[in-house]
């Protein structure tokens, strides 16, 4: 494909229709609208995975400098300019359900007041949540407050995350203040418990104050924490509560989903804001395609060495998009009349096609070259016969039919 045919295609690449897109003005206007489709089906999917037991609530960055009214600037991100998104991701790294921060007075009719925008953001990812199964969901002070594990519990789901000093409700009065704890030396703590609700406020002093909210841990204490000691010059064990150990391990999953996406990224420019919320979805379906794919592959004890990596998935993905199904066209334009000059070269291994395109049953058509190479499917057989799709060579006489048994499961 030319550069002019490939940007001629993103020129007229649309996701919804333009034409039934409502004025700003209107109360119900869409900021999301041209590409509401592919984020709805990309959602549906998503939430017809397997849900985890634990899951991690954070934010996450689609890297943009175009002008829109959706880009954010967070300075403590990798990429400081760009789209906002909430995601609710397990400890493998894999999306179950995101939302994509549209600004200020975006939420719904039905946000709680209490909660505050960071509390209904986890109130709405948490909604697709099965109930009353247990599952556990782990966040940062920006979502977490007393109101919300009050509800999240009604729902029967355990939460775990930091909380600022000024959400405490009256609890910083009964508990150690940062001066105390640090007489007590590193690695003290004091914890407090509602009567009503059971949950539990603990603080921790660490380099800093530490202060974790929870429904569903108490505050016993976990294994030790390794410190490194400036006095000592070697590295000690501090105590350390479970909460706070049970936080720092499974709080990682949508950092992770971070770094894999990131990994090969489409980095395509664009002055369209959009197009780069519709590249955010096609990385998010290759690396959940991936991560569901090492999930099935462990499932059927397949050792770890025989699994396909990320960059092979994706690769395989493009290549089965762009072959299954279809007839492979020969090249455009005149042979040159002129033959090129002859180099001694190595000989060029033409790659066995993965399952989808071999298997697919169109557009396999045995054709015959003018040389003799190894047949693709037997050890010991040669042969002029090339598949016109697969560009491998194999048997096709009386007797021995390598080209059907190549083709078939």
């Amino acid at each position: 494909m030319s550069v002019g045919r490939f940007d001629k295609l993103k020129q007229y690449l649309h996701c919804n229709d333009n034409t039934e897109m409502l004025p700003r003005d209107n109360p119900n206007h869409d900021k999301l609208f041209k590409v509401r489709p592919v984020i709805d089906s990309v959602l549906e999917k998503c939430k017809l995975l397997p849900q985890e037991e634990k899951h991690s609530i954070d934010e996450q960055i689609i890297p943009t400098k175009c002008r829109t009214g959706l880009r954010q600037y967070l300075p403590k991100k990798p990429h400081k300019w760009g789209i906002k998104v909430w995601a609710r991701c397990g400890v493998s790294g894999m999306v179950y359900d995101f939302q994509i921060y549209t600004g200020s007075g975006s939420g719904s009719e039905d946000d709680d007041p209490l909660l505050g925008v960071g509390g209904n953001v986890v109130r709405h990812l948490c909604s697709s949540l099965p109930k009353n199964v247990g599952h556990k969901v782990y966040f940062d002070n920006y979502f977490s407050s007393v109101h919300l594990l009050r509800h999240l519990e009604q729902a029967r789901i355990w939460a775990v995350g930091t909380i600022r000093a000024d959400r405490l409700k009256g609890a910083e009065k009964l508990l150690n203040n940062k001066k105390e704890l640090s007489k007590k030396g590193r690695g003290s703590s004091d914890w407090c418990v509602d009567a009503d609700t059971n949950i539990t406020i603990v603080r921790w002093m660490d380099n800093g104050l530490v202060q974790l909210i929870s429904n569903h841990v108490g505050n016993s204490m976990g294994t030790p924490a390794k410190r490194w000691s400036t006095k000592e010059k070697k590295h000690v064990e501090i105590p350390r509560p479970q909460i706070v150990e049970e936080y720092n391990e499974h709080m990682g999953g949508v950092d992770l989903c971070d770094m894999l996406m990131a990994l090969y990224r489409i980095k395509l420019r664009s002055t369209k804001f959009y197009m780069h919320i519709l590249y955010y979805c096609l990385n998010l379906s290759i690396v959940n395609g991936w991560l569901l794919y090492r999930r099935h592959a462990s499932q059927k004890n397949v050792p770890g060495k025989a699994q396909m990596d990320l960059l092979k998935f994706q690769t395989q993905v493009a290549t089965a998009l762009l072959m299954v199904d279809k007839v492979r066209k020969p090249q455009r334009g005149r042979p040159s009349l002129t033959p090129p000059p002859k180099k001694k070269t190595k000989c060029h291994v033409i790659p066995t096609p993965i399952a989808d395109v071999r298997y697919d049953g169109v557009g396999h058509m045995p054709d015959f070259s003018e040389k003799k190479q190894r047949c693709r499917h037997c050890p010991k057989g040669y042969s002029f016969i090339q598949c016109t799709k697969c560009q491998v060579h194999l048997c096709l006489v009386r007797g021995k039919n390598c080209f059907k048994d190549f083709h078939c499961k």
